[in-house]
């Protein structure tokens, strides 16, 4: 996702990611009382650092470890994440099987929490598409244990804050990006634990 400085969302359009984004991301910072702070990674070398909100956006390819370099150059070392949202939007199941790798879930995110840029208890939120799905229920971790949880779409706060978004053109919209999920459970849940 990309968290746009706003002249830069305005200039995009509507029917860009820019816009979209920057809507969803606003909305997600509101709900339930204002309590997060929202920072965003998109690996889009159009995403760029200096065209996100300053000090909140990181262009970076998360599928490595040198993520954790471009999250240091941004978050203070004091700080550290307690959810995680793997985007939904425009995700059918071949473009996430190239987006969402084995390589995020087995060292990215381990990774990220040895170094303290997620907490432990840290929720991460995935879309439930069958490649997803089928991954992760098969995968096995060295130094973690992965608890998977099934969520109704409400149960994920992405998508409850895209939901309160009335600023989004038609066509990015819940109900039009739902489709490709998962009809009974369009989200998992995950959560690491020390083995």
């Amino acid at each position: 996702m990309f968290f746009a400085q706003d002249i830069v969302a305005k200039k995009a359009g509507e029917g860009s990611a820019a816009y979209r984004d920057r809507m969803r991301l606003l909305s997600l910072e509101s709900i339930e009382n204002g309590v997060r702070t929202v920072y965003s990674v998109s690996n889009y070398d159009s995403h760029t650092t200096k065209d996100g909100v300053p000090g909140r956006h990181i262009q970076a390819n998360f599928l490595t470890k040198r993520i954790l370099t471009s999250f240091r150059a941004i978050v203070p070392r004091n700080m550290y994440f307690t959810e995680l949202f793997l985007d939904y939007f425009r995700f059918p199941s071949g473009y996430a099987a190239g987006t969402y790798q084995r390589s995020l879930f087995e060292k990215v995110i381990p990774a990220l929490i040895h170094e303290k840029v997620l907490c432990m208890s840290c929720d991460i939120y995935v879309p439930n598409i069958p490649y997803l799905k089928s991954m992760l229920q098969g995968m096995r971790l060295r130094d973690f244990l992965l608890d998977i949880k099934f969520l109704s779409a409400l149960e994920n706060p992405l998508f409850r804050a895209t939901f309160e978004c009335t600023s989004l053109p038609p066509g990015y919209l819940n109900e039009d990006q739902i489709k490709h999920l998962d009809t009974e459970a369009p989200f998992m849940k995950l959560n690491m634990r020390q083995s």
